[in-house]
């Protein structure tokens, strides 16, 4: 950044003060006004606007009376630099809400469940599925438990594997 010869480079390294110590500036229109220095509104000249560069912003800028204004998509945090934004990792803050498991993605989250659970719509809670609800699971009695389920065999009838009965010989 420079200035017209007629004007000099003020401390900030942004504005150009006159001889009278009033400050060069740029206003919204981008045409250049001559302010007194103790009131002009403090905006960085020129170099910063949304037009150029993005700003600078990593993701959203919009252009202010006081310079350039960085903000951060849903899932994600404006760094102490006003411009960066860094991803939140909800699944540090109570496991992201979820009932089991919670895995963190950019922007975002997953919620999952342990084997034998289902995630239900609000996509954070878990339902232990009842394995006995379903067509031949055992060959004679099922018996849910939570995340998992046991077969059992009538009198007479012995257990292979896991879900199926064969009669005992000999008896």
């Amino acid at each position: 950044c420079s200035c017209h010869p007629q004007y000099k480079m003020h401390t900030d390294g942004r504005s150009c003060l006159e001889r009278e110590d009033t400050v060069l500036e740029v206003t919204e229109s981008n045409t250049t006004s001559v302010v007194d220095g103790d009131k002009r509104v403090k905006r960085r000249l020129l170099m910063e606007t949304c037009a150029v560069n993005n700003g600078g912003c990593d993701r959203t800028c919009k252009d202010t009376s006081t310079g350039v204004h960085c903000s951060c998509p849903v899932g994600f945090t404006l760094q102490l630099d006003g411009k960066t934004c860094k991803d939140i990792d909800e699944c540090q803050t109570r496991n992201g809400g979820c009932d089991h498991f919670c895995k963190n993605t950019v922007g975002s989250f997953d919620c999952s469940c342990k084997k034998g659970f289902k995630l239900l719509t609000d996509e954070k809670s878990c339902q232990d599925v009842d394995e006995c609800s379903l067509d031949r699971t055992c060959d004679h009695s099922c018996i849910n438990h939570p995340g998992t389920f046991a077969c059992a065999c009538n009198r007479g009838y012995t257990l292979y594997g896991f879900t199926h009965c064969g009669e005992v010989k000999g008896l």
